[in-house]
């Protein structure tokens, strides 16, 4: 049997990424002002195979945007999109403002602004999974190295070494991040990334997780539209916004659970029927031994106090510019529990034990599925 060729040269992979480009390109004229929108004209879609540029604008009467296929293969939906807004701002500089000016003019750098793109995102410039997730020199290396060492201990078989290694990242982040000399952030020090995938649905335990993300890790989460590559549909996302340390934390703690509760699940009393819900509400009661911990760690550790109820109008503003206009939803109400499987799941979580001071052990994670 002959092996299946790799998705680059697959035409129904080509196919719903183009379809995906459009929804995306759908989306984010969808908040332009009416005249506005009904001038801008969608073009064509397609990827090429390049690594000079992640992605092209290709003026008429061609009329098409291109993104690169590693861009697509190599980094996550989310980056994909960031790097389609900076070509749609090219194209419609080009055909609605028809402005003779550099390719990255004052033209070009207002509707970046306007489509929430980053004027930047082309070249040899990081993606932005690259941009937020990668490791990069600053004053604070040192104190990192340290915290990726204590990290490095707390996956000890030991677990009181563990406990006490991971106790002390937490305390270290803690100190650092509120340090009354520190200057306040601007909104030119927050960043914006996505938590997992895009989906047509998420669980009420992801919901959950999202719930504990924000009120534990100083950031802030919003259900976005993005399109499922897979589906050819649009479905949502979780973005995460705040600082870029305070967004890799996120990152890692979303992640650690959800590889956690899927590796927990898998080897819970195998080849018994649990029921359709079952997953779902053994990973809510891991969720909640989580937020358990995390919530007697909020009461009982003044740095950590500091850390998480600290206000920030700047995060704020921030937030209200990239999300102007947003409704509040409610997730799960009246859903039927099976209590027994919850309470294993929060017993399970309380003994594995999670701690607000963590540091991701490693760079941009998740490529693009669906293929």
């Amino acid at each position: 049997m002959p092996a299946a060729p790799p998705p680059i040269n697959d035409p129904d992979f080509h196919r719903r990424i183009a379809r995906a480009l459009e929804l995306e390109w759908d989306l984010a004229v969808a908040w332009f002002p009416a005249d506005l929108k009904r001038a801008a004209r969608r073009p064509g879609f397609s990827l090429i195979r390049t690594t000079q540029v992640l992605g092209q604008w290709v003026r008429e009467p061609v009329r098409e945007i291109r993104i690169s296929e590693a861009c697509v293969l190599n980094h996550p939906w989310y980056a994909v999109v960031d790097v389609l807004r900076h070509e749609i701002a090219h194209q419609l500089a080009d055909e609605l403002y028809h402005e003779e000016e550099p390719p990255h003019g004052t033209v070009f750098h207002n509707l970046c602004c306007f489509l929430h793109a980053d004027p930047k995102a082309s070249g040899a410039y990081p993606t932005l999974d690259e941009a937020v997730l990668a490791e990069k020199p600053s004053d604070g290396d040192r104190i990192m190295a340290r915290i990726r060492k204590l990290l490095a201990l707390s996956s000890s078989p030991n677990r009181h070494e563990a406990e006490v290694a991971m106790a002390k990242a937490r305390e270290l982040m803690a100190k650092h991040q509120v340090d009354p000399a520190a200057p306040p952030p601007t909104t030119d020090d927050f960043v914006h990334i996505v938590l997992g995938e895009a989906s047509l649905r998420h669980g009420l335990e992801v919901h959950a997780l999202a719930s504990l993300i924000r009120e534990h890790y100083s950031v802030q989460t919003i259900w976005i539209p993005m399109a499922v590559p897979a589906a050819g549909k649009v479905g949502r996302a979780l973005e995460v916004c705040g600082t870029r340390l305070h967004v890799q934390l996120a990152h890692y703690a979303f992640d650690f659970v959800t590889h956690l509760i899927a590796s927990e699940w898998r080897s819970y009393q195998p080849g018994v029927r649990l029921g359709a819900n079952g997953r779902r509400d053994f990973a809510l009661g891991m969720v909640a031994g989580f937020r358990a911990l995390l919530d007697e760690q909020l009461r009982t550790s003044p740095q950590v106090q500091a850390l998480v109820r600290r206000e920030d109008p700047a995060l704020e503003d921030y937030f209200e510019d990239r999300h102007p206009r947003r409704k509040q939803t409610r997730a799960g109400h009246g859903v039927r529990v099976n209590h027994d499987l919850r309470r294993d799941g929060e017993a399970l979580a309380r003994r594995i034990g999670m701690r607000h001071g963590v540091h991701p052990p490693s760079g941009p994670g998740r490529r693009l599925l669906g293929t």
